[in-house]
């Protein structure tokens, strides 16, 4: 059975035609969702997280309708890190990462030991430890972020649904990141994140759905959608390949370069990189 599947699901987005989208995402896969700017990447995180209704079609959550299911059910299963935050009332950076833990806590419930000793794993993981008592609103964007990657992780759902996970971070902890990410999906949870470099996608997911400014999609395993005449397509943009520690790596071609490159190995698995 599907983790999260997406069936005729067409979304809204205002003044655009979409053709409905059909998804079958399962434990274990990590999913790079690409397109250019406007094509609804964010409006489709936000589709399968209930947050967006759709224009037709339905969302399923282990194969129940996610409409059918209370905020706090889902909450449970499924969590999102959204691609802008405002950070509205002051707290520190381990209160904001306990929030991560409050799905799981009735009303007048407090946090237990349990739920301390998740945070700091989450704080560890993401190179945090030590800031449990700044504030956030006194770090840099790209501490915020990990901020925000930090509280999904206390969250432990199955679903990890992110949006530009990336943003702000800089060369090593957006290594990191995509690491902790992929071991994840290794434990059987489901990974899916809006990404604006291919080339992260191409390291990391094991599937992707490129989502094309005329509402086509394509989706499926990375060897198969990503392939050069379609990244073309989808981002207008002439690119060269080559293949670095058996991955493709995808390059804007010079205007008046000539078109050769040395093109990814098929033969090569996402699992082999």
């Amino acid at each position: 059975m599907s983790r999260l599947a997406a069936r005729g699901l067409a979304l809204a987005i205002p003044g655009r035609a979409t053709r409905p989208l059909e998804l079958e995402i399962t434990p274990g896969q990590v999913w790079g969702v690409l397109g250019p700017n406007g094509a609804g990447k964010t409006t489709l995180l936000h589709t399968l997280a209930g947050l967006h209704a759709p224009r037709a079609g339905g969302v399923f959550l282990d194969g129940e309708p996610l409409g059918a299911l209370g905020r706090r059910e889902v909450a449970r299963r499924l969590g999102l890190v959204f691609q802008e935050r405002m950070d509205g009332f002051p707290a520190t950076v381990s209160e904001a990462v306990m929030m991560g833990r409050h799905p799981y806590l009735s009303l007048f419930q407090r946090e237990n030991a349990e739920d301390g000793e998740r945070v700091e794993a989450a704080l560890s993981a993401f190179d945090l430890a030590g800031f449990e008592q700044r504030l956030v609103s006194s770090l840099s964007g790209g501490e915020r972020q990990r901020v925000a990657l930090a509280t999904l992780h206390a969250q432990d759902p199955a679903v990890w649904l992110l949006d530009e996970p990336t943003n702000h971070l800089d060369l090593h902890h957006q290594s990191a990141a995509m690491a902790l990410l992929s071991e994840q999906a290794r434990r059987g949870r489901t990974v899916m994140m809006c990404l604006h470099d291919v080339n992260l996608a191409a390291r990391w997911c094991s599937h992707a759905l490129l989502l094309h400014p005329g509402g086509e999609a394509e989706a499926g395993p990375v060897d198969e959608v990503l392939e050069l005449a379609s990244l073309e397509r989808l981002y207008r943009q002439p690119l060269s390949a080559a293949e670095i520690d058996g991955a493709p790596v995808f390059m804007p071609r010079r205007a008046g370069a000539p078109d050769t490159c040395d093109p990814p190995d098929p033969s090569r698995s996402s699992h082999e990189r």
